[in-house]
């Protein structure tokens, strides 16, 4: 270093800031002084309250799961099955089986309908359902929805009797 030249003033300003900082001395003044060569930007948020969010709820079906028969007497040799939870049906079947028997015989319903007139001379009582004296029958109707989607319902225990010329509903 030549002799006669000294540090610079911002050389002496830096040196003392530094030292004042570590020292401990002025701490406030010193980042005061620190603070006005410097700009600052803080953005500010509100606090916002978000819920928990919950599961999306499973969407519930426009159309039935199942159709419910109801039985009423229409004379002593006619039932009337009305059909409820239909939902625009694009097609529909009516089936009779013994109650002891396991397969249904079933013939297309056109077009289809809420209610059904059944009597023993019904093709679904005449195909192979009769095989003894009064015996109970068991009744399944199958609707297709426009969805897509299939519904059934049973009407159980319907009494063929008088040798086949009488239908009544369940007791």
């Amino acid at each position: 270093m030549k002799q006669g030249t000294g540090p610079s003033a911002k050389a002496w300003a830096v040196g003392l800031f530094c030292l004042t900082v570590l020292v401990g001395i002025g701490g406030t003044s010193a980042f005061g002084l620190w603070e006005q060569s410097s700009t600052a930007t803080m953005t500010v948020r509100a606090a916002v309250s978000t819920p928990t969010p919950t599961p999306t709820p499973t969407p519930t079906p426009t159309t039935p799961v199942g159709l419910t028969l109801t039985c009423t007497q229409i004379s002593t040799s006619t039932v009337r099955i009305s059909v409820a939870g239909l939902s625009s049906p694009t097609a529909m079947t009516v089936g009779g089986k013994m109650s002891t028997s396991s397969a249904y015989v079933s013939i297309p319903v056109l077009p289809p309908s809420a209610t059904l007139d059944l009597t023993p001379s019904s093709p679904i009582f005449l195909a192979g359902v009769l095989d003894g004296h009064n015996p109970e029958v068991d009744v399944q109707v199958t609707a297709l929805q426009s969805t897509g989607t299939t519904a059934t319902g049973e009407l159980r225990r319907l009494k063929l009797s008088g040798n086949g010329k009488f239908l009544t509903c369940p007791v």
